[in-house]
């Protein structure tokens, strides 16, 4: 026993010692050593490239639902501040409750304090407004973006209030696929109480 453990010993020496060991006198690599090495290289590149596509999946994703929520942040604070001081709906013109909505309301143009109307419509998948009779309508809708729903509900409460809820559902597109969001807000009228 004890001599098998100084032969294997000896082994061991000559292979670090650049003898007579199991590499000695050769040059280059075995072929099982190269598919090992090519199988392990393979392995690590792999998972390398499927963490990137990972990462670019993430950032994409990201990026268009920043946009997503920066268009409609804008885009709904723009309709409750003009929907909050109007002085009033006008229904016969205004399309409640179903896709694509339409809303015209009467308000004061603080310019001027004079009458005027404003208007916000889903034209195709863009979202329009337009403010006054003789103005032409302006699209607010990034090119990237698209809106695919547009709903206003009329929320009336006879003698005490009116409110105008808004449903909209924005939809980006990125390298990886489509997002869609969905948006909900009410607004109060405050000359309606």
């Amino acid at each position: 026993m004890v001599n098998n453990i100084l032969k294997l010993r000896s082994k061991i020496k000559r292979l670090f010692a650049g003898g007579q060991g199991l590499s000695a006198g050769r040059q280059g690599f075995t072929l099982m050593e190269m598919l090992v090495y090519i199988a392990i290289l393979s392995v690590i590149v792999v998972l390398v490239v499927s963490s990137v596509l990972v990462m670019s999946k993430s950032l994409s994703s990201i990026q268009v639902s920043r946009k997503i929520n920066n268009f409609a942040e804008t885009s709904i604070e723009r309709m409750i501040r003009e929907i909050r001081f109007a002085d009033s709906v006008d229904n016969s013109s205004s399309i409640f409750g179903s896709n694509p909505g339409y809303l015209k309301f009467n308000t004061i143009d603080p310019a001027d304090d004079t009458s005027t109307t404003i208007e916000f419509y889903q034209n195709g998948t863009d979202l329009m407004v337009k403010e006054g009779i003789n103005n032409p309508p302006e699209d607010i809708t990034p090119s990237s973006l698209s809106v695919t729903n547009l709903t206003f509900y009329d929320i009336v409460v006879p003698g005490v209030s009116e409110a105008i809820k808004i449903e909209m559902e924005v939809k980006g597109s990125g390298i990886f696929g489509d997002k869609i969001e969905r948006f909900y807000n009410t607004i109060v009228l405050k000359r309606s109480y």
